[in-house]
């Protein structure tokens, strides 16, 4: 019990620190938009947001909105409540096929980042993608929190461990020891560093390391066209490598990406998940 999460514990420890933010005025404020990037709450106090995390300010551009408002009109419809393995607008075709361009590989837009994990993680854990033999799975100690709230349900399939952070000898051990062995880790870490990927990759060209890479904080601002810190890194995309990514950091969308080698990856992934992967658009 509790060896992959405690929420006991974590609701315990953050609920005085929230009642403190909160009898402050710093929890639940609600605004209306104002000019530029100025939010105005009920009582007229003006906010300028610097807390955003659209690094390149997209979230704002007038084209955006446009594009929003005419996909809205064209379509007639926010989601069709139906699995995108059985029917989908057209326009998420038309979508995926220009990332494919972007991004050189196949790609899969999810309704979040957080989705993109929770579709890939579970059949990685399975060895749906490791030649059915179910991998080690060592989560970087670093690594989101989108990523280490699937601990959980990976462990029900396979083995799962925490290695320091950026610990290659850590891998490279667990990789002498285990036929088949997965790294999920991060690019570019949200509070700073980076994945050590010229290592990571000597491991998986000597071992086969599986990476399952979620590369959102470089996504659009690192990289040829945008295509990120890790999809720089790798002339072409292999069987050994997953990425995923938020839409919503830079590229001033919302949603999610996964980055995958093969069309074969993608019909794992589409005929296992498909009743939630890419329901909303």
């Amino acid at each position: 019990m509790n060896k992959y999460a405690n929420i006991a514990k974590m609701v315990t420890a953050s609920l005085p620190t929230w009642h403190a933010a909160h009898a402050e005025g710093l929890t639940g404020i609600r605004t209306l938009p104002g000019e530029g990037n100025q939010l105005t709450a009920a009582d007229g106090h003006r906010f300028i947001n610097m807390c955003s995390c659209s690094y390149l300010g997209l979230n704002l551009h007038p084209a955006i909105t446009v594009g929003a408002i005419q996909a809205l009109q064209q379509e007639g419809m926010i989601s069709t409540s139906v699995s995108r393995a059985r029917m989908a607008p057209q326009l998420l075709d038309e979508t995926e096929a220009l990332l494919r361009e972007v991004f050189r590989c196949e790609t899969i837009v999810t309704p979040s980042c957080y989705t993109a994990s929770a579709s890939v993680l579970p059949l990685l854990a399975s060895g749906h993608f490791t030649g059915g033999i179910k991998p080690l799975m060592i989560f970087d100690g670093r690594c989101h929190f989108s990523m280490q709230t699937h601990k959980a349900c990976c462990a029900d399939e396979t083995e799962v461990v925490t290695s320091p952070h950026n610990d290659c000898a850590f891998i490279e051990r667990a990789c002498q020891t285990h036929d088949r062995v997965a790294y999920i880790c991060d690019g570019a870490y949200s509070m700073g560093d980076n994945a050590p990927l010229a290592e990571l990759a000597r491991l998986q060209q000597r071992y086969g390391l599986f990476l399952f890479i979620d590369d959102s904080h470089s996504l659009f601002v690192s990289g040829p066209r945008g295509c990120g810190l890790v999809r720089a890194h790798f002339d072409e995309l292999n069987d050994h490598t997953v990425i995923v990514a938020s839409l919503a950091k830079a590229f001033g969308a919302t949603g999610g990406i996964i980055l995958l080698s093969s069309h074969r990856q993608r019909e794992i992934i589409t005929a296992a998940v498909g009743r939630w992967v890419g329901r909303k658009w």
